[in-house]
């Protein structure tokens, strides 16, 4: 029977048996030092050989050992120990059986136990310490490369992590997923949210922890990153954080990457002007029609070109594959070029006179969105060309994106308590030969966004909230019997308030003309869902927009105005916050009870209505 012993260096001796080749005697210094900073992390095992001689010429118990498998480990404990330590002892398996012995040595390779990787990761740090290179430390342990360059890359890891790796509490790739990190405070603060518990596991897979230890960077697959370019953006001192145990990389800087968008976004613009239109816009996020609409005219169209005829034969037979297969890459970009050709191109006379729009498209081209002729009334026309992030081009887009949101909220609260008015709009849904887009209900159902990026005084009726629970069915096959049942047992009142509300929900077009004829006459009042503050909106505004809404905000204290233009921004922005929101201070201003009334009603121009036309309320037809 094989049994671990600890025997004297001195006793053993490389075995015929041993399969392995002579090592390279620096892989053996290398090893060598391994084991002397991190210990023996493997037994020997060794064949007690009658052939193999006597420790002492008489003793059978000192039978020499000839070591079958373990053959670079055993050089190398005799290189670290020397002449001087042939009484160490080090551990080995021994059998007696020849049979046993050849087994071993001919399965070293295949059934040699793995360690466990926090030790790899302690003993690679080690070597690395000492000045082995990832290369040297490879081979040292017969691994590849990139193994070691992941474990290297563990190394960084606080010891409560690799703690918790050594006990099995996380797994390798959720450690590997830590170093996405960009401190240890980070990486320490995710460790217990990552541990398994007893008898279970974690529920946050690598990249759920990968994603949360990099809200704020951006994927190389970001749009905004393929427009740039990598080369482009680490040129200007970029940082950029690759994961070695995954495809996952992401850029650390977006200030600076939005500020290389924005500038390489001017210059495009600036390109496509040169082409001679009246104006150029470029829009930095998705195109808003809705605005186009409000300041151009007609669509400005192309003059078509007919293809010479081998050409136009080729576009017919290429558009006639697509309909039936996947085009490769090259046929895909040839029948876009001749589909282009075909547009034509716009009329020189027409182009002096129309604006042009341009955007990023999703693998960072620009795409061109068309071009507007101008109105009729000069007030209508835009001014000098420029880069569009709003409605009101000096609003940050997020603030924009947030007002639509609060927009969308208000019309969506107001309409809770007009049940018929929400059946006449799903009416106008189903049966109006209108575009999707013009629709006043987005009816997948797409529930919309109700809080924006910075919701504080913001409220949202608990009834936008999803009516009728799932518990803890969701996907299983009795859904939706079970469901039914479910309505069936609410009543008639509570399922169509459900209807009203899960209605109501699907409302998207707030910010269209109809959106804001419909709130204006039902006086939405987006103050009953929303409250500008100094995080939520006036810290987010340009100095000079600060300015205005406190003159506008005190107009009769025009003496006061240049102390609030010399203060700093947060300093302003605090100050509207309190002239909103405290009474106390508005007390000691000495308001009259009119201008009390005129701060409550205050709104962002981009959320006041138009005045409402028809009746001064949409009254509910009779049930």
């Amino acid at each position: 029977m094989a049994e671990i012993t600890w025997e004297p260096l001195s006793r053993l001796y490389l075995h015929p048996l041993n399969s392995r080749s002579e090592p390279p005697p620096a892989e053996i210094e290398l090893l060598s030092e391994s084991i002397r900073t991190a210990g023996l992390l493997q037994n020997l095992m060794g064949y007690a050989d009658p052939e193999g001689g006597f420790a002492d010429g008489t003793n059978l118990q000192s039978r020499r050992i000839g070591i079958v498998a373990g053959g670079r480990r055993l050089r190398a404990l005799q290189l670290l120990h020397g002449d001087a330590g042939g009484d160490v002892e080090v551990p080995v398996l021994i059998t007696f059986d020849a049979a046993t012995a050849a087994e071993w040595a001919g399965t070293e390779n295949t059934a040699r136990a793995a360690l466990n990787p926090a030790d790899e990761v302690v003993a690679y740090r080690r070597m690395r310490a000492q000045g082995a290179s990832p290369t040297a430390i490879a081979r040292a342990f017969a691994v590849r490369e990139r193994h070691v360059l992941g474990r290297l890359k563990l190394a960084e890891l606080p010891d409560l992590a690799l703690e918790a790796l050594r006990a099995g509490q996380i797994s390798i790739d959720q450690a590997g997923a830590l170093t996405a990190a960009q401190s240890e405070d980070a990486m320490i603060e995710m460790i217990p949210r990552i541990i398994r518990s007893a008898g279970g596991y974690s529920s946050m897979s690598a990249s759920q922890i990968r994603r949360e230890l990099t809200l704020e960077a951006v994927p190389t697959s970001d749009r905004r990153a393929k427009f740039v370019g990598l080369e482009t953006y680490t040129g200007r001192g970029g940082r950029i954080w690759a994961d070695l145990f995954s495809e996952y990389t992401v850029l650390l800087d977006p200030k600076l990457l939005d500020e290389l968008f924005a500038e390489k976004l001017e210059a495009a613009r600036l390109q496509v002007a040169a082409e001679g239109w009246a104006e150029v816009h470029a829009f930095t996020g998705p195109v808003d029609y809705n605005l186009i609409h409000e300041r151009y005219g007609a669509r400005l169209q192309r003059t078509p070109c007919e293809l010479p005829g081998p050409d136009a034969e080729e576009l017919d037979e290429l558009q006639a594959r697509a309909e039936v297969e996947e085009l490769g890459q090259e046929d895909l970009a040839r029948m876009r070029d001749l589909e282009t050709r075909a547009e034509g191109d716009y009329d020189d006379a027409a182009r002096a006179r129309a604006t042009a729009f341009i955007r990023v498209g999703h693998q960072g081209e620009i795409v061109m969105e068309g071009a507007w002729l101008p109105r009729e009334a000069p007030e209508a026309e835009a001014g000098s060309g420029a880069v569009i992030t709003g409605k009101a081009e000096t609003i940050p887009q997020n603030l924009r994106d947030d007002l639509r949101i609060i927009q969308t909220l208000a019309l969506q609260t107001a309409l809770l308590e007009k049940p018929e008015l929400v059946l006449d709009l799903l009416a106008i849904t189903l049966n109006a030969d209108v575009w999707p887009w013009h629709r006043p209900l987005a009816l997948s159902p797409t529930a919309q966004t109700l809080s924006p990026s910075k919701p504080d005084e913001t409220h949202i009726d608990a009834r936008l909230a999803r009516a009728i629970p799932t518990d803890d069915r969701t996907g299983k096959a009795d859904l939706t019997i079970a469901l039914l049942s479910d309505v069936q047992s609410l009543g008639r009142k509570a399922r169509n308030a459900a209807i009203t509300a899960a209605l109501v929900r699907t409302i998207h077009t707030a910010g269209s003309d109809f959106g804001k004829a419909l709130a204006a006459r039902l006086r939405v009042n987006p103050r009953n869902v929303w409250h500008p503050t100094a995080e939520n909106y006036f810290k987010r505004l340009p100095m000079g927009m600060l300015d205005q809404i406190r003159d506008e905000l005190l107009p009769h204290m025009a003496d006061e105005a240049q102390r609030f233009r010399e203060l700093k921004k947060a300093a302003k922005a605090a100050e509207l916050h309190r002239i909103i929101h405290d009474a106390d201070y508005r007390e000691a201003l000495a308001l009259s009870r009119d201008q009390n009334a005129a701060i409550d009603r205050w709104l962002p121009p981009e959320l006041r209505l138009p005045d409402a036309e028809g009746p001064a309320a949409i009254e509910e037809d009779a049930a």
